[in-house]
């Protein structure tokens, strides 16, 4: 298989796959505000997050 072909099929792979991630980026952007995820929305998952996972995130930090 040629050079150009390879690149231009895998060109043609990744622009699919930056497409998908760009739909569903958007999909969760949506859902986020919709449900009042955001900071100081109606159901605020920051700050849930960080109470939940403070061991695991301190677990994390160490790790690094």
């Amino acid at each position: 298989m040629s050079d150009k072909l390879q690149y231009a099929r895998r060109a043609r792979d990744m622009a699919a796959i930056f497409s998908k991630l760009s739909d569903d980026i958007l999909s969760l952007q949506n859902v986020y505000f919709d449900r009042g995820y955001n900071d100081g929305g109606a159901d605020e998952l920051i700050d849930t997050f960080l109470v939940a996972n403070r061991g695991y995130l301190s677990q994390m930090r160490n790790d690094l």
